[in-house]
């Protein structure tokens, strides 16, 4: 079984759309007329969802059948809203029918720790690690003066507080557990543990665990401008909370 298709089922309880997130995007592009957005890591389309209410234009992409599956189900439950899903891996979203027809955005946002997916040293055939090739594709369809979102988990603040369990997430019909541990500088392991009336299951992948200034300078190896990097979306400090928000610019 892959990894998201062992949460698929229980996805949208564990990770409801948080309408800060949506509020941040919305404010972040305000001014702008029906905002084409790009939502790199899409899940099952529920923050494309909320953001196309708002009159966002939004394009989602993600790697797991199971989550594209549930978006398009979305999809045809809202056939009035502009929203459209593709399957690809995130290092490859230059190959998605609207990218390929010439089609850029006000913005690509990644949100859900979705980039510590993509390694970030072992190269492809160009000699590029994944998330060099993604981060400098989001350059590349992002209009001049667009924005590019990123969220992921603090990862100083999870080595320097010794953090090996994130907080337990518990719904009505489910207990989700999120494990982490080191194996070396580059890998992470991530396990999922879901317990139920019927049992307990489990899975596993690896994650790279992507520090902050890494990430500050990668973007800026891609061209990008740092506007600012966040614990929350409220906008408070980075390097007290889980979260890590960093908001960049195409000049």
């Amino acid at each position: 079984m892959q990894f998201y298709e062992h949460l698929a089922e229980f996805y949208n309880s564990f990770f409801p759309v948080n309408m800060d997130t949506v509020d941040y995007i919305e404010d972040m592009l305000s001014g702008k007329q029906s905002p084409l957005l790009l939502d790199a890591g899409s899940g099952t389309g529920l923050l494309a969802l909320e953001l196309a209410k708002r009159g966002f234009q939004t394009d989602g992409v993600d790697s797991d059948i199971s989550m594209i599956e549930a978006s398009n189900l979305l999809k045809q439950r809202n056939p009035d809203l502009p929203i459209s899903f593709y399957k690809a891996d995130l290092d490859c979203i230059m190959e998605i029918p609207p990218v390929k027809e010439g089609k850029n955005y006000d913005a690509v946002i990644s949100t859900g720790n979705t980039i510590t997916h993509l390694p970030a040293h072992s190269t492809d055939k160009a000699g590029l690690p994944p998330l060099a090739v993604f981060l400098n594709s989001a350059f590349s369809i992002i209009k001049p003066g667009g924005k590019l979102l990123l969220q992921i988990l603090d990862y100083d603040y999870i080595y320097q507080n010794n953090i090996n369990e994130l907080p337990v997430i518990q719904t009505e019909k489910a207990v989700f557990r999120r494990l982490y541990r080191l194996i070396d500088k580059n890998t992470l392991e991530f396990t999922a543990v879901i317990e139920t009336s019927a049992g307990k299951t489990s899975s596993a992948i690896t994650l790279y665990p992507l520090r902050s200034a890494e990430l500050a300078g990668l973007l800026k190896e891609s061209g990008f401008t740092i506007n600012g990097i966040y614990g929350s979306w409220k906008k408070e400090p980075a390097g007290e909370k889980l979260p890590l928000i960093i908001e960049a610019s195409r000049p």
